[in-house]
């Protein structure tokens, strides 16, 4: 990918690219600041990898214009087709199996579906906050994927994996977690 003009961070080192002053705990944060500093289109470069970010709700809503741009596949998520198949995250848009869960799932993302899992969502987003009251420290990253499983679990498939009650994860949230990490 040509990024010739777009922003970059200034500390760029050859073959390793963007890592110097980056933090694998702190990701969106990183991006934030880039953002901030160099404006609302900006270019990464890991090993060789030239990845372009986008931030600002006019910049996204453009790029997200389906008429006019496809489904992009990331590496990450490349990795995790060997563990997902061809599914709504990985698969392309060409793909038989993408326009078959884009279209099983989009009733699902109605703003009638979305008010009915409001109590839900309100609910474990409640535990996430008495778990931090009940805390003197918290692992913000950790507790935003046990409230997005949580979440997911209860307002799709009626299961609670009751992630702020348990000392361990559950086996499947373990599993998962450990897959996407292996994955990226």
């Amino acid at each position: 990918m040509d990024t010739t003009g777009i922003p970059h961070p200034a500390k760029r080192v050859p073959v390793v690219g963007d890592v110097v002053g980056l933090s694998g705990d702190t990701p969106i944060q990183d991006n934030m600041r880039l953002a901030a500093e160099l404006g609302p289109i900006f270019a990464k470069s890991f090993f060789g990898r030239e990845v372009v970010l986008v931030s600002g709700a006019e910049l996204v809503a453009e790029l997200s214009d389906e008429t006019r741009f496809a489904k992009h596949v990331a590496p990450s998520l490349e990795h995790i087709r060997a563990i997902a198949g061809d599914g709504l995250f990985t698969a392309y848009n060409h793909e038989p199996n993408w326009h078959s869960a884009h279209e099983t799932l989009l009733p699902a993302f109605s703003l009638q579906s979305m008010r009915g899992y409001h109590p839900t969502m309100l609910r474990v987003a409640n535990r996430l906050v008495a778990a931090w009251d009940a805390r003197d420290t918290v692992d913000v990253a950790d507790d935003m994927t046990r409230l997005t499983l949580d979440t997911i679990g209860l307002t799709g498939f009626g299961f609670d994996f009751e992630s702020f009650d348990r000392a361990e994860p559950h086996p499947f949230v373990r599993a998962l977690v450990r897959s996407l990490k292996h994955a990226q």
